[in-house]
């Protein structure tokens, strides 16, 4: 599983499809990705995730769309992701690439 360091952020909203996900640097993409991070705040200030474990919310840089984690907050490393990392490799390899 990976482990890399990962940090808490914002909110949990559904992932939009690629074709519908606005471009994070779009205003309404920094928009949407505020509302994530807020998102996850809350959860985290609510322990949604469990006991000893956070939400995190990042963007890849490859495809900028949102990753959302749940990772173990003693060891850092990631019990769950969205998308999972097969998922994203396969965004990064299509012909032609996912762009907004």
């Amino acid at each position: 599983m990976n482990t890399e360091a990962v940090s808490p952020v914002a909110s949990i909203t559904p992932t939009p499809k690629p074709s519908q996900a606005p471009a994070t640097g779009s205003h309404e993409g920094r928009q949407a990705t505020l509302a994530v991070a807020k998102a996850v705040q809350k959860l985290n200030a609510a322990t949604f995730a469990g006991e000893g474990r956070e939400i995190t919310f990042s963007i890849n840089p490859e495809t900028r769309r949102p990753i959302i984690k749940v990772v173990n907050i003693d060891t850092r490393e990631v019990v769950a992701q969205w998308p999972t990392d097969y998922a994203l490799e396969r965004a990064e390899n299509l012909d032609p690439p996912l762009t907004d």
